[in-house]
């Protein structure tokens, strides 16, 4: 019974969407009275005016840019961390910004960096693979090979 009702919420997603977040998968999410907050790969923007990843990268940490499409009431928003952040979501947007503590390699010390709302959101409910992929990254091991 459980495998039957998966079934039936995996097919009214878009096909072409691969049950990854974009655009369309968030436009079709709401159309189902459903909200939803998820990352986007720079593939999936489908040449939204997003500033550019290396544009953001030279930008101070805490920039953001963010485009909002009022009929669908779906953000995507582009944050600069430690590297360039792009989240779309049709629940949270950028206000409140709140400061998120970040160490900065330049001061050597703690600084306080602003962060939209949907990022914050995003990392308090992410779950499942974006977390997995979160944890690999955090205590990731170089490996390094002897030739």
């Amino acid at each position: 019974m459980g495998g039957s009702v998966v079934m039936d919420l995996i097919s009214v997603l878009p096909k072409e969407d691969n049950l990854f977040t974009s655009p369309a998968l968030l436009s079709a999410i709401k159309d189902k009275s459903c909200d939803a907050t998820g990352t986007l790969g720079v593939n999936r923007l489908n040449q939204c005016p997003l500033e550019g990843l290396d544009s953001m990268k030279k930008m101070k940490r805490g920039s953001m840019d963010h485009i909002l499409n009022p009929d669908e009431n779906i953000i995507l928003l582009r944050w600069n961390d430690n590297s360039g952040v792009t989240l779309g979501s049709t629940k949270h947007g950028i206000s409140p910004l709140k400061n998120v503590q970040r160490f900065s390699q330049s001061e050597k010390r703690h600084i306080q960096v602003p962060c939209p709302d949907a990022v914050i959101q995003y990392n308090k409910h992410m779950s499942g693979t974006d977390q997995i992929n979160q944890n690999i990254a955090n205590y990731r091991v170089n490996i390094r090979i002897k030739k």
